[in-house]
């Protein structure tokens, strides 16, 4: 019974993999004409491609190929445990080209609009009042009326909005008072 569950954490992980790609794949991010967006970088890409590629080809030599040298068993398990952690990380990528697009960030001038927590906000660049950092790598950006926008510094078109809103607080030498 149990040497079959590989196979089956194989398929399952597979078929999460695949709708992570649908997934991330499936939406596009609306065209406003002058807006700058931030965008999934081509490291989300690269990183979401290449594991999907790498688990679907090791997960073929596990399931069709396999090994007949001696230490077989111990090269199926590493290979097993090398195909969950490409799988995972295809499926991780892909959570992060989808948070990147369901945030729709687009700024114009001081004028930034985001998906929040109430639907599609739009605030002002010059109500942020403080620009930091969170556990996992986001930076979080806190406006005058406590909304929060928390914001993937690899994406595409991130540095150049932390860059602006860097500036702006240091013009008003971080206290986001005019």
């Amino acid at each position: 019974m149990f040497e079959q569950a590989p196979r089956a954490v194989i398929v399952i992980l597979a078929a999460g993999v695949v709708a992570a790609l649908a997934a991330a794949s499936a939406t596009s991010q609306p065209d406003r004409r002058g807006w700058r967006s931030i965008t999934p970088s081509a490291m989300h890409w690269s990183s979401l491609w290449l594991s999907a590629a790498l688990a679907g080809f090791m997960a073929y030599i596990y399931l069709f190929v396999g090994s007949t040298r001696p230490d077989a068993e111990h090269q199926m398990k590493v290979l097993f445990w090398l195909i969950v952690a490409f799988g995972l990380g295809a499926i991780v990528s892909a959570i992060a080209i989808r948070l990147v697009r369901r945030s729709a960030i687009g700024w114009r001038g001081a004028t930034i609009t985001f998906a929040g927590a109430k639907g599609d906000e739009t605030q002002q660049l010059t109500d942020v009042v403080a620009l930091g950092g969170s556990l996992f790598g986001r930076a979080i950006v806190a406006f005058r009326d406590g909304t929060t926008l928390r914001l993937d510094p690899y994406a595409s078109g991130a540095g150049e909005l932390i860059e602006t809103i860097s500036g702006m607080l240091e013009a008003t030498d971080g206290t986001g008072a005019n």
